[in-house]
């Protein structure tokens, strides 16, 4: 209130019984003009939201969190005359691993290798939001094809006795 007992909005800025008014189009445009400053200057964190996913997945699930333990850039066997990159990475959480190797194919997305220490364990990949679901074979070996690039995290739902593990997000 001003001195004068009028609010500093001027004297529409407030109706009848002290209630406010209805915001008009120049309210609209200051807050438009608020909210695209405070995003130029304070953004967002680029993973905030998966890092909010994840934790509320690993928290939904009771699960214990894998931690990244080695990454490495490796050749790999090709038709090629020169050998293809790929990437291998290994997650650990108390008596389970699971090891990555990601081969990029020709159209753009990749193919992962990988070998889980709970034979027939059920893996989920979720990258951008898609989950990709397969069973470990009897040795613990399994494979997602042409998945695409992007931030990536693998949920183990090993057997009965053994606690589901989730490993935190790579970028493939």
């Amino acid at each position: 209130m001003t001195t004068d007992g009028r609010s500093p909005g001027g004297p529409d800025a407030q109706g009848r019984n002290g209630e406010l008014d209805e915001l008009d189009d120049i309210d609209q445009l200051i807050l438009d003009l608020l909210r695209e400053t405070e995003s130029r200057l304070d953004p967002v964190p680029a993973h905030l939201v998966d890092d909010v996913k994840f934790a509320l997945t690993v928290r939904a699930l009771d699960a214990d969190i894998a931690e990244l333990t080695s990454m490495s850039l490796t050749a790999t066997r090709s038709e090629q005359a020169e050998p293809a990159m790929a990437d291998t990475v290994t997650f650990s959480a108390g008596s389970l691993s699971l090891m990555i190797t990601v081969t990029p194919n020709d159209d753009d997305t990749v193919r992962i290798d990988a070998w889980v220490t709970s034979p027939s364990a059920r893996v989920e990949l979720s990258v951008n939001g898609i989950v990709h679901t397969t069973l470990a074979d009897e040795v613990g070996r399994l494979s997602f094809d042409d998945i695409a690039h992007g931030r990536a995290s693998f949920i183990v739902f090993p057997d009965a006795d053994t606690p589901t593990v989730v490993t935190p997000s790579i970028t493939i």
